[in-house]
């Protein structure tokens, strides 16, 4: 589903099972909230959307305030979209993280790299 919600913005939905998400973006930034639990039989989905939005000097913010499961092929794609990101010229990061998410993050020593 795609509307305009203001000039120059685009507004996506995107449902898969047990996960929702929300894209917000302009030529500048791209916001992607995501919802529920994130593992190998939804991440494709989203992954695949969010390689569409990566552009030269864009600022990717994803907000998992509301993230309730992460497993590795979640935090898999978030790593690769970080690293295709940083070769396009954007800033990519995790936003509104929760201590559950958080915790994920400092174990695997990836806190460094996705918190902005």
């Amino acid at each position: 589903m795609c509307y305009n919600p203001v000039p120059g913005q685009k507004e996506t939905v995107g449902v898969a099972t047990e996960g929702t998400w929300s894209v917000t973006s302009d030529a500048e930034q791209v916001r992607v909230v995501l919802r529920g639990q994130f593992d190998a039989y939804n991440v494709p989905a989203v992954t695949a959307e969010l390689a569409q939005l990566i552009r030269p000097g864009r600022r990717i913010e994803i907000d998992v305030a509301a993230v309730t499961f992460l497993d590795s092929s979640a935090l898999s794609a978030l790593v690769a979209v970080h690293q295709d990101s940083a070769q396009a010229g954007c800033t990519f990061g995790l936003t509104s993280v929760p201590p559950t998410v958080r915790r994920l993050l400092e174990i695997t020593g990836l806190d460094d790299h996705l918190l902005l």
